[in-house]
């Protein structure tokens, strides 16, 4: 089932089930509301929470400037 919908909607990035609000994901990254998006660096640094995708795109466009000046 999981293999279909990535398929049908062409989703190209890593996902997880999180088991649940109560799961092992959710305890882990500190997640209190649904959807969370949780943006990490190219050095695996933590550098924004979303709860909504409004910023994503500048803020995916900032973290690529950022690596490529690296």
């Amino acid at each position: 089932m999981a293999r279909a919908a990535v398929a049908k909607h062409g989703i190209n990035w890593r996902s997880w089930w999180a088991e649940g609000a109560d799961g092992t994901i959710p305890k882990q990254w500190q997640i209190e509301s649904w959807p969370t998006m949780i943006v990490i660096d190219a050095h695996g640094i933590v550098r924004h929470r979303l709860t909504s995708a409004q910023d994503l795109d500048r803020i995916i466009d900032t973290l690529l400037r950022e690596t490529e000046r690296s």
